[in-house]
């Protein structure tokens, strides 16, 4: 019974993982999109006191007993936010943030929130609102949206943050893109849509300066012949964990079977 209840557990959880690495392929081409990383830990082991006589284990390293492990689970989930490839668009709106930890914020329908989507986009209503790809505004750093009129052309962002666009021949100012350092960026959650809720009061700073590169953009970090490879490992350990169950059952179907 033990051999099965291990292939159980270890079943669970390595679909976690293959619903993981089928996330990161998923996404291998969205903008400024972060991997994400299962961790595996061992579950609690079973320990057995087969030597009741400590004298016959002189010189032994490890502790006396057996220990038998029952599966083990995915401990953690987390983000990789190292930088992804930078290709050049030439776009205006198109804007690469040139260090890691560094966020645009956002307001969602869940909450304001961050992300390293830098494909910015114009949502025409009685004005004209700078969002990301989803439809959530870009927050200026006075915390409100940044809008302009509609009549307002050659949008681009400069490499300061700042939104430009040019009214009646005349370029204009329309505010400056509300820029975060996360200080710590394991603290971020994902809210979906590739963006992250963080604490703005305590858990960032607001650098200033030249912070991005205007006409381009930050792909995702996905590596997928690492992501395949890992997607291969984990379907044959899934395919030996389902073997071991199966043989268990008909190892148990053969004893129940047998006659006095």
């Amino acid at each position: 019974m033990q051999s099965i209840y291990n292939s159980v557990n270890s079943l669970s959880q390595l679909q976690r993982q293959l619903d993981v690495t089928g996330h990161n392929i998923a996404n291998v081409d969205t903008v400024g999109f972060k991997r994400q990383q299962g961790h595996f830990a061992s579950l609690l082991s079973q320990a057995y006191n087969n030597q009741p006589r400590p004298e016959f284990e002189v010189g032994r390293d490890t502790p006396n007993g057996i220990r038998i492990g029952v599966g083990g689970h995915v401990a953690d989930i987390t983000q990789q936010f190292n930088i992804g490839q930078v290709r050049t668009t030439d776009r205006g709106l198109d804007v690469f943030l040139k260090a890691s930890r560094q966020f645009f914020v956002v307001d969602t329908p869940n909450g304001v929130g961050v992300t390293r989507s830098g494909n910015m986009q114009l949502s025409v209503g009685d004005e004209t609102t700078l969002v990301d790809v989803n439809g959530n505004p870009l927050l200026g750093d006075d915390g409100n949206p940044i809008t302009m009129p509609n009549d307002a052309t050659n949008q681009r962002i400069r490499q300061d943050g700042v939104v430009v666009a040019s009214v009646n021949g005349v370029e204009q100012e329309f505010g400056r893109l509300d820029i975060v350092e996360v200080r710590n960026t394991s603290e971020l959650r994902p809210l979906g849509d590739n963006v992250f809720a963080a604490d703005l009061e305590t858990e960032v700073d607001r650098p200033l300066g030249n912070l991005l590169i205007e006409g381009t953009l930050e792909s995702s970090n996905v590596d997928l012949t690492k992501e395949m490879t890992d997607m291969t490992i984990t379907q044959r350990a899934y395919q030996m964990n389902s073997r071991a169950m199966s043989m268990s059952d008909q190892m148990m179907g053969l004893v129940t079977a047998l006659r006095p």
